[in-house]
């Protein structure tokens, strides 16, 4: 906004100087007869009236000099009432005729005369209308030319609108760097470019609900034709079986509808978050804690060369470390490791990083990128016995991207199998120790 005042006013500025500058020059050019002052007319009747050569000769030298016309007419001849006659005898007056024209009457008390100065008549009211349009027209113009490119950047924004309105998520938005509202297409290409993402999500959670929904569903449905088969057959034993497959079938639809809420909450715009100092020693171990009581068999050792702490969402940092536990206790054989280190990266980066390791299968090359995805499990074998439906990782890359954080997955050179890294960055003054 600020920018726009700025050249807008500059410009209009710059206008109006010029056009007074060019219009004052063709007035000038235009009317080249100098005013007379009362002196000088006065002047010119006391020479007049004193004079000795021959009076029209003088008069004529005075009108070419002057560049005026001057006449001598008696009182009679003026065809002015006594009023007037009374007011030019005391001063030089004023008056206009019919047509406009100004004339100076002045009393020559020795001729007992009037002597007339018609006086060279001004640029008419038609010239001062021209210079006037001119002058409108000319701003008109500068203003036009101002405002072409904004307008011309505004139909761009205009047409992107409407354009995504139609589904047209990828529609190029091409505005100068230079523009006036470069910051306002800025923020057009995020929101599309979120749009875009979220809808490119939904589309992919509907797919992926979608193909997780049927399995459960065919089950359900085989185990109760089978129910009713045994139960005609009075086997009611091996109906019961089928009766609690389909319960397990449809627990197993609940939780993917929790978990797909769950997920598309994370999925909104990013949420304010709530920062704070938070004591990332006592975060591992109280999570560590809650996963050993789950799974008791599980070794877990901690490596943390001193307690630190970080300026985040308590909240969600929380939800995450418990999602990279919890999926290393599902795949693990025996052993998790926790570690907690700041690494430093160039004199001004530094990141907190919190590594979790298991002593598992781990995970594939090629398959490492698809891990953080929605509804991606990548042992297909092992859903059903190990649980959940691919959502926690996605969530745990959400809840970085919100912290401008990264999440990578990597072999574990300790343990052999998985080892996921939540990296977050930060300055100097949000580490401490405690």
């Amino acid at each position: 906004m600020r920018k726009l005042f700025a050249s807008l006013f500059v410009l209009l500025l710059a206008t109006f100087v010029s056009l007074g500058l060019l219009l004052d020059w063709i007035w000038e050019k235009s009317n080249t007869a100098q005013p007379i002052s009362q002196r000088h007319v006065a002047s010119i009747a006391l020479l007049i009236d004193n004079a000795q050569q021959s009076t029209p000769v003088l008069l004529n030298e005075l009108a070419l000099v002057n560049d005026v016309e001057m006449s001598l007419t008696a009182i009679e001849e003026a065809g002015l009432d006594k009023a007037s006659i009374d007011l030019i005898q005391q001063q030089p007056t004023v008056f206009y005729d019919q047509k406009g024209n100004e004339h100076i009457y002045t009393w020559l008390a020795k001729r007992q005369a009037l002597l007339v100065i018609k006086l060279p008549k001004s640029p008419n009211f038609i010239y001062k209308i021209i210079l006037a349009i001119f002058f409108y027209v000319v701003v008109a113009a500068v203003v036009w030319f101002w405002l072409r490119p904004l307008w011309r950047d505004l139909s761009k924004l205009a047409q992107a609108s409407n354009a995504i309105g139609q589904g047209q998520f990828d529609y190029p938005l091409k505005i100068s760097s230079h523009s006036s509202i470069i910051e306002i297409a800025n923020t057009f290409k995020n929101m599309q470019s979120r749009i875009r993402s979220l809808i490119s999500s939904h589309k992919e959670l509907t797919s992926a609900v979608s193909h997780e929904i049927k399995t459960p569903v065919a089950r359900a449905k085989f185990a109760n034709e089978m129910m009713i088969t045994k139960v005609n057959n009075e086997d009611y034993q091996a109906a019961q079986e089928y009766a609690e497959s389909i319960s397990e079938d449809l627990d197993e639809i609940d939780q993917l509808v929790c978990e797909m809420l769950n997920y598309a909450k994370f999925e909104h715009a990013d949420p304010k978050l709530h920062l704070s100092p938070v004591n990332i020693a006592d975060l591992v171990q109280s999570k560590i804690n809650q996963t050993q009581s789950q799974y008791p068999q599980i070794e877990f050792k901690v490596d943390m060369a001193q307690p630190l702490t970080l300026q985040c969402d308590g909240h969600f940092v929380d939800r995450a470390l418990q999602n990279l536990i919890i999926n290393a206790a599902k795949y693990c054989q025996s052993k998790i490791q926790v570690s907690v280190y700041v690494q430093q990266k160039g004199p001004s980066n530094a990141f907190l990083v919190i590594q979790v390791e298991d002593d598992g299968a781990g995970i594939a090359d090629e398959d490492r990128d698809k891990v953080f995805l929605p509804f991606s499990r990548l042992d297909q074998s092992r859903a059903r016995v190990s649980g959940g439906f691919g959502l926690g990782l996605a969530i745990v890359c959400r809840i970085m991207q919100w912290h401008k954080g990264i999440a990578i997955a990597e072999k574990s050179k300790m343990l052999g199998g998985a080892r996921f890294e939540l990296h977050f960055p930060l300055a100097t003054k949000t580490i401490s120790s405690t």
